[in-house]
C-alpha cells in the first residue's frame, strides 16, 4: 500500500493542499520560487542587519493555486531549516491587530522534524550550551535588543531555574499570556539576580505584540534554526473591515513585507502573503481607499493617525505595485498535471483510472476501492 500516494489523492479530492499532494504535484511558478529562495537567504543570513527581509505578495483568482503555492513554500522552508507559521487572515485573526496575528502565528508554528505545532516544540529544541543560544541570551539584554527587561529576566530564569512548572508559565508568557511579576521577582531573588533586572510596567498590547514577534524571531535562531517565516493566506477579508481597520491592515501588510512606511519593520522575519487578484480594483479603487484612507486619517490631526496614514499608503502601494500575479495554467501544464494525477492514482490504488476528456469515465475507478 502506498500510503503517501493515497493521502495525496484523498487530500486533492477534498480540496486540501496537504504536504503529500503538494510534494507530488510540485510547483510551476518557478519565478516566485526563485524569489522565495532569495527571501530565505536574506531572512536566514546570520550576518544580517536585523532589518525585515523584503517579503512577497502573490495575487490570483479563486482556484488559481494560492494556497497550494503557500503550502509548497512552507514545506520548502521547513526542509531548509526554517520555522514556519501559516496564518489565515479572518475576522478572528485581524491583520491590523498584531496581538491576534501573533497568537495565531505561535499556535500554528511548525518546527522542522517535529510533529504538531506550537511554541513548546521550539523551546524543546533549545540547546542551552550551544553558541546560538548564548548569542540569543546576550541579545535579549535590553541595551542590545530594546525589549522590555521582562524578556531577558524570564530567559534567565528559564535557563537557570529548576522549576518546570514556572518554566511552563514563562513559555506561556512568551506565547502571549500573562506572568505574575511577583513570582518572577521571587525567582530572580532566589537566583541572586533581583538587582540585575529592573521590571518596569509592560507596554500596551500593540507594542508588546511587536516585542514578542522580535523575541520569538531571535529565539528561533537561538534554537539553531535559520529564521521564522510567516505565510499570510486569504488577505482579502480585509475588504470587509471598517475604514480604520482596513488602514491598520494595510499598514501591517507593509510591515510584514518589509515596506513599513513611517513604521518599523520586524527584524529576523520573512513573509509571503496571498490575495485575490481583484482586491485592488474592488477595494482600493471602487471603495476609493486610495484617497479616502489618508484623507480621513490625516483630517483627524491625531499624531497616531498621521503615522497610520503613511503606513496604510505604503501597504496600498505594495498591493498596487509589487503583487506578483499567478499565471493561469497553460494547456500543456494542465495536461502534465493530469498525467501526474493519473500516475499518482495508479500508485495509490493499483488500479487503472478510467479517463475521458470530460472527466473520469468510471465512477468506481475514479473514486478508488470501496
Amino acid at each position: 500500500m502506498n500510503v503517501p500516494a493515497r493521502r495525496a489523492i484523498e487530500a486533492l479530492r477534498s480540496g486540501v493542499p496537504s504536504g503529500d499532494a503538494v510534494r507530488t504535484l510540485g510547483c510551476d511558478h518557478t519565478d516566485i520560487v526563485g524569489r522565495f529562495e532569495s527571501l530565505l537567504s536574506e531572512a536566514g543570513d546570520p550576518a544580517g542587519t536585523g532589518a525585515a527581509a523584503r517579503g512577497l505578495l502573490v495575487s490570483g483568482g479563486y482556484g488559481a493555486g494560492k494556497s497550494h503555492l503557500l503550502t509548497y513554500l512552507m514545506h520548502s522552508a521547513l526542509s531548509r531549516g526554517f520555522v514556519v507559521s501559516p496564518v489565515t487572515v479572518s475576522k478572528e485573526t485581524l491583520l491590523g491587530d498584531p496581538g491576534k496575528v501573533f497568537a495565531t502565528a505561535v499556535a500554528e508554528l511548525r518546527v522542522p522534524g517535529r510533529a504538531g505545532s506550537g511554541l513548546r516544540n521550539l523551546t524543546d529544541s533549545l540547546n542551552r550550551g550551544s553558541s546560538p543560544f548564548r548569542s540569543f541570551f546576550y541579545w535579549t539584554d535590553p541595551s542590545n535588543s530594546g525589549l522590555p527587561a521582562q524578556f531577558a529576566a524570564t530567559l534567565y530564569v528559564f535557563d537557570h531555574g529548576r522549576d518546570p512548572e514556572f518554566n511552563d508559565q514563562i513559555v506561556r508568557f512568551w506565547a502571549g499570556g500573562k506572568l505574575s511579576v511577583v513570582q518572577l521577582r521571587n525567582r530572580l531573588r532566589e537566583l541572586g539576580q533581583s538587582a540585575t533586572y529592573a521590571l518596569p510596567p509592560l507596554p500596551r498590547v500593540y507594542e508588546l505584540a511587536l516585542h514578542r514577534f522580535r523575541f520569538i524571531s531571535q529565539l528561533v535562531k537561538g534554537a539553531g534554526y535559520k529564521g521564522w517565516l510567516h505565510l499570510l493566506d486569504e488577505v482579502e477579508p480585509v475588504g470587509s473591515f471598517t475604514l480604520k481597520q482596513r488602514a491598520k491592515a494595510y499598514g501591517e501588510l507593509a510591515r510584514w513585507l518589509g515596506y513599513p512606511g513611517d513604521g518599523e519593520g520586524i527584524g529576523g522575519i520573512g513573509a509571503v502573503a496571498a490575495i485575490m487578484d481583484d482586491f485592488v480594483g474592488a477595494i482600493l479603487v471602487d471603495k476609493n481607499d486610495r484617497e479616502m484612507v489618508p484623507l480621513r486619517l490625516e483630517a483627524s490631526l491625531r499624531p497616531d493617525d498621521v503615522v497610520l496614514s503613511a503606513r496604510a499608503v505604503a501597504g496600498m502601494d505594495v498591493m498596487e505595485r509589487h503583487a506578483i500575479p499567478l499565471d493561469p495554467p497553460t494547456p500543456e501544464k494542465v495536461r502534465q498535471t493530469r498525467d501526474r494525477l493519473l500516475q499518482l492514482y495508479r500508485e495509490a490504488y493499483q488500479l487503472e483510472p478510467g479517463w475521458s476528456p470530460r472527466g473520469p469515465a468510471n465512477c468506481r475507478a475514479s473514486r478508488g476501492p470501496v
